[in-house]
C-alpha cells in the first residue's frame, strides 16, 4: 500500500487498478506519516490547524492536536511514540515541536524564525532529526529530545532550491527540482549525483520501517501449503511446498533452523530439513498427538496420545524427559517461547503454566475450558485467545493477567493468531480476519485443514545461554511465582525479576544473581552485536556511534562523526546556541534578536572589519572612502573607513 497526499489523502493498493481517495471530506492536507508498528496514519493540514489520526483502510480518524496550531512536514517516530513537525506561528515564529502519538507531552524542541526549514526527517537509528535550512543553505540537525544541535554548514548552493530530505546509512540524500543526490557528512560538499529527474517529494524505503508481512503454513491431507499475507491482509500468496505419499499432521516449524515437525497417521514423530530435505523419523517411546518447537533451543515439547504428560525431547541427544504427569487429561499444551514459559489446561483444571525445565508451577488463571473449547495463543501481543459455543471470542492478557471480550457473538472455530490477525476455519473455509474490528480480510476455501502454524519471525529470540539452569545444588526453598517479562526485556536465571535486552554483557551485574554477566563471549560474537575494545563488554550495534558512549573504554564511539555545538553565544534563557557565522548576518537568531546587538562596534582589524560588512554599505561610500583615501595618510584610512560607515548606517 501507497499513501500520499495532493491536497487529499490517497491510499493505492498493489493488484487494484486505480488509488482512491481516504476521508475525501478532508482538504488541503499538507503531509502524511505512516506508523510502521500498527499501519496506523497520521496527517497534517496547515489549513484547517490540525494533526489527525486515522485507520489506513478509511473507516475513522481523530484529531490529535489543533490548539495554537499550524503544522507543516509531519514525521512519526513508532519506536518511542512520538509526533515531529513544523509549527508555523504568528509573527514569523517558526518552532520545530514535538508531542506523543495521543497528542500528550507537546513541547518546542528548536527555534528556527530565520531558517526557512524544509524536508524535516527522522534517522530513527541515532534518533536525531534533520532539516534543510534554506537561508544558512545548511543542513542541521537535533535529538529528538531538543539537545545536540549541529549543523552541516554550506551544504548547498544558492541555486540548488532543496526540495526534500532523507538520512539513512550514514548518508545525506536530496533532491532539487532536476536531480536526486547523496552527499556524506564528513564531507557535505562533495555530491554524487543519483537521479536525473524531475523530482518534487521523495523517500528512502527500508524494511525496517515497514509492517511486517506474515507467513503461515498450514496441511491439508498429504500437502503443505505456505501463505504470505501483505500488509493488513492484502497481496495474498498461496504456494505447495511439500507433498507426501500419505496423510500427515503438522505439528510445528523451527523456521531458526528450518525444520519441520509432523506426524503421520500413527503418529510416528518426523522432521525434514527445509520444505525439500529428507525426512528423518525421531524415536519416542509414545506416539504424538501434540506438540510445540522452543525456537530459542530447537527443543521440543509435546503431548503423548495418551495426554497424561507433558514431555520435552532435545534432538542434540536426542533425549527425552517427561517435564509433569497427571492423572488427568491435558486439553492444551501452549508454548509462549519468547517469554520461556509452557502453559496447558487440564480437564476441569485452571490454565498452569511452568517455567522450561518443569520448574515453577503456577496456577494463571482460575477459569475452566471443556473439550470443545478453540484455544490459541498469540505471541505477537502476549495473550491466549479462545472461543467456546455460546460464550463468544475473549483473550487473556499474559502480561495484565486480565481478561477481555473481543466479540460476543463469535461462532468460529480459531485454529491461530498474531496481532492483529486472527485465523479461523468454518468447515472447509479459512478465513484471515483483522482481529480488532473483526471482520475479515479474506476467505480461502482449503479443505481438510488440520494445522496452521504462523512463522512468528518478526519476534526478537531469546538467548538461551542467559537462561541456563543453575547448577545441581542441595534442595532449595520453594521457588516464588515466576515474574511476567516484557518482550524488550529477559528474566534473570534465578526468576525473580526482568533486566532489560540492553543491560546483557554490559560490564555491570543488574541481575542479583549475576547472570546477566555469564557466557558473554558466546552472546558477542553473534550479528548485530559489537564488542568493546577491552573486551569487558558488548553491545547492541544500534548503539555504535550513536553519539552516546555505552562502553566503559569509550570504544562504541571511536572514530564516529559527533555533533560538536558550535556556541558562540547562548539566548533564549541558555535553550538557543548561536554559531559564530550567524552573529550579526542581519537576522536575528534569537527571539529577542541578542544575536545581531552590538553589530557596529569593531574591534578587530579593518580589513576583517570590511571583508565582514561590506555587503551593507552601498557603493556609494566606497566610492568616497577611495576618493578620501588618496589623499589620507595611512594610519587615518582606518577612522576614515569607520567614519564613513557609520555615518551610512545610520
Amino acid at each position: 500500500m501507497y499513501f500520499w497526499v495532493d491536497e487529499v489523502l490517497n491510499v493505492f493498493v498493489l493488484g487494484k487498478p486505480n488509488p482512491a481517495s481516504l476521508y475525501p471530506e478532508l482538504k488541503t492536507i499538507n503531509s502524511i506519516s505512516l506508523d510502521w508498528f500498527t499501519g496506523q496514519l497520521y496527517w497534517a493540514s496547515s489549513f484547517a490547524r490540525v494533526i489527525c489520526a486515522g485507520l489506513s483502510d478509511g473507516r475513522g480518524y481523530i484529531r490529535i492536536l489543533e490548539k495554537d496550531l499550524v503544522p507543516e512536514q509531519l514525521i512519526v517516530f513508532p519506536a518511542k511514540k512520538y509526533l515531529y513537525w513544523v509549527n508555523r506561528g504568528g509573527k514569523g515564529l517558526r518552532t520545530i515541536e514535538t508531542a506523543g502519538m495521543d497528542g500528550s507531552d507537546r513541547k518546542v524542541l528548536a527555534v528556527v524564525n530565520m531558517e526557512e526549514p524544509t524536508g524535516l526527517t527522522l534517522d530513527h537509528v541515532a534518533s536525531r532529526l534533520y532539516w534543510i535550512s534554506a537561508y544558512k543553505e545548511s543542513i542541521e540537525t537535533v535529538n529528538v529530545d531538543g539537545s545536540g544541535r549541529h549543523t552541516f554548514p554550506k551544504v548547498f548552493l544558492e541555486d540548488d532550491d532543496p526540495v526534500g530530505l532523507a538520512v539513512f546509512e550514514n548518508s545525506f540524500f536530496w533532491a532539487n527540482k532536476l536531480q536526486l543526490f547523496r552527499t556524506s557528512p564528513h564531507t557535505t560538499k562533495e555530491r554524487e549525483v543519483l537521479l536525473n529527474a524531475s523530482i518534487s517529494a521523495f523517500l528512502v524505503l527500508h524494511q525496517s520501517q515497514q509492517p511486517k508481512k506474515l507467513k503461515l503454513v498450514f496441511s491439508s491431507g498429504k500437502r503443505l501449503y505456505l501463505l504470505k499475507v501483505g500488509f493488513m491482509g492484502t497481496a495474498i500468496e498461496r504456494s505447495l511446498v511439500q507433498e507426501h505419499p500419505r496423510n500427515i499432521y503438522l505439528l510445528d516449524i523451527d523456521w531458526k533452523r528450518n525444520l519441520i515437525y509432523w506426524t503421520d497417521t500413527q503418529g510416528h514423530l518426523f522432521h525434514s530439513t527445509g520444505y525439500l530435505g529428507d525426512k528423518q523419523e525421531i524415536w519416542t517411546e509414545h506416539t504424538v498427538c501434540s506438540a510445540n518447537v522452543d525456537i530459542p533451543t530447537g527443543n521440543l515439547y509435546w503431548l503423548p496420545c495418551d495426554r497424561s504428560a507433558i514431555q520435552r525431547t532435545r534432538l542434540a541427544g536426542p533425549d527425552t524427559h517427561i517435564l509433569y504427569k497427571t492423572g488427568s487429561v491435558i486439553l492444551h499444551l501452549l508454548l509462549d517461547w519468547p517469554r520461556r514459559l509452557l502453559y496447558w489446561v487440564e480437564s476441569g483444571e485452571p490454565l498452569k503454566s511452568m517455567t522450561l525445565d518443569g520448574k515453577s508451577i503456577q496456577t494463571v488463571w482460575r477459569g475452566t475450558w471443556t473439550a470443545d473449547t478453540h484455544v490459541t495463543l498469540d505471541l505477537g501481543s502476549s495473550s491466549i485467545l479462545w472461543t467456546t459455543k455460546g460464550s463468544g471470542l475473549q483473550s487473556l492478557s499474559l502480561l495484565k493477567n486480565r481478561t477481555y471480550t473481543l466479540n460476543e457473538t463469535w461462532s468460529d472455530g480459531m485454529i491461530a493468531a498474531h496481532e492483529p490477525y486472527l485465523l479461523t476455519l468454518n468447515r472447509t473455509a479459512l478465513v484471515l480476519w483483522n482481529r480488532r474490528k473483526p471482520e475479515p480480510f479474506s476467505v480461502s476455501k482449503e479443505a481438510y485443514v488440520q494445522k496452521m502454524i504462523i512463522l512468528a519471525e518478526n519476534l526478537e529470540v531469546p538467548d538461551p545461554e542467559v537462561e541456563g539452569a543453575a547448577a545441581p545444588s542441595p534442595p532449595p526453598p520453594p521457588p516464588p511465582p515466576p515474574v511476567l517479562c516484557t518482550r524488550s526485556s529477559v528474566p534473570c536465571r534465578d526468576g525473580l525479576e526482568c533486566i532489560s535486552r540492553g543491560y546483557l554483557c554490559d560490564g555491570k551485574q543488574d541481575c542479583g544473581d549475576g547472570s546477566d554477566e555469564e557466557n558473554c563471549s558466546r552472546f558477542c560474537n553473534r550479528p548485530g552485536v559489537f564488542q568493546c575494545l577491552d573486551g569487558n563488554k558488548c553491545i547492541e550495534e544500534k548503539y555504535h556511534c550513536d553519539g552516546a558512549q555505552q562502553c566503559l573504554d569509550g570504544s562504541d564511539e571511536l572514530g564516529c562523526w559527533k555533533p560538536v555545538e558550535d556556541c558562540s553565544l547562548r539566548c533564549d534563557n541558555k535553550t538557543r546556541c548561536i554559531p559564530k557565522s550567524w552573529l550579526c548576518d542581519g537576522h536575528p537568531d534569537c527571539s529577542d534578536g541578542k544575536d545581531e546587538q552590538g553589530c557596529s562596534k569593531f574591534h578587530g582589524s579593518y580589513l576583517e572589519y570590511f571583508e565582514l560588512h561590506c555587503s551593507q554599505f552601498s557603493l556609494f561610500v566606497g566610492v568616497m572612502f577611495y576618493k578620501a583615501a588618496m589623499n589620507t595618510e595611512l594610519e587615518d584610512i582606518g577612522s576614515l573607513l569607520l567614519e564613513n560607515m557609520q555615518g551610512e548606517v545610520s
